[in-house]
């Protein structure tokens, strides 16, 4: 968004927030909605495929099995479903950078931050299964988010909106992102109200149930449990009498 990047195209946006799109892919397979009619190309969620489902749960019965004799020397990988791993690979690309996806005919990028958000953050909402909805605003919000990320000088940056308009989901969406993804990194909520918003609604009633509702493969060990209400805590769990530690 910030860096000018070769072979894309800018973009305004808001009071003159100038952001570089990324190219868009010359195979198409990787544009979401692509070669579907005009009418049909908006946003739509996609659940984990069945067959992801199926096939994961057998991988994970054999790894189980692997992991035995890979400790003994017996063996020197675990086995890993090639179907399930280009997937995982997949959805852990369009996180990290982004993608294009097709909307009303007219090639329109979604940054990490955007598709993350829409494809695997459930919150609260009564429609859509609790999942956020597509819209042109608030792809410019991630569009800014991005560029403030980005730009070395950027000390962040303030939303003001009515309520109603998504910014606290967007916010905590990006939180979570990051630190689900990113090695040694620290996150905080800040709230005028204790009680009311960072352990009443920020980590309660948001970000538990968002990150309780991830798939397994974007979520790293935690140690903190699935009704924890202050804090997430990603690391491994202490076992008496075992040292999970490598010499």
């Amino acid at each position: 968004m910030f860096y000018q990047i070769k072979g894309g195209e800018k973009k305004i946006i808001g009071e003159g927030f100038l952001c570089y799109l990324p190219p868009i892919p010359k195979d198409t397979s990787q544009i979401i909605n692509y070669g579907l009619p005009i009418e049909e190309q908006y946003w739509k969620r996609q659940p984990i495929p069945k067959w992801y489902l199926e096939r994961s749960t057998e991988e994970e019965y054999k790894q189980r099995q692997d992991f035995d004799l890979v400790i003994k020397g017996k063996k020197k990988f675990v086995y890993v479903d090639s179907m399930c791993e280009k997937y995982r690979r997949q959805e852990w690309s369009r996180r990290k950078w982004g993608v294009y996806i097709m909307i009303n005919g007219v090639p329109t990028y979604l940054t990490g931050h955007h598709y993350w958000y829409l494809q695997w953050c459930k919150f609260d909402h009564k429609e859509n299964d609790g999942y956020p909805f597509y819209y042109e605003f608030s792809r410019d919000n991630f569009y800014i988010r991005q560029w403030c990320e980005e730009n070395p000088k950027s000390m962040g940056y303030l939303i003001i909106a009515s309520r109603g308009t998504g910014k606290t989901g967007e916010e905590i969406a990006c939180i979570t992102n990051r630190a689900t993804m990113l090695h040694n990194h620290r996150a905080a909520y800040q709230s005028n109200d204790l009680e009311v918003g960072a352990k009443g609604v920020l980590i309660q009633a948001k970000t538990v149930p968002l990150f309780n509702a991830l798939p397994k493969f974007f979520k790293p060990e935690f140690a903190h449990g699935t009704n924890t209400q202050s804090e997430l805590v990603f690391r491994r769990r202490s076992i008496r009498g075992r040292c999970l530690c490598q010499t």
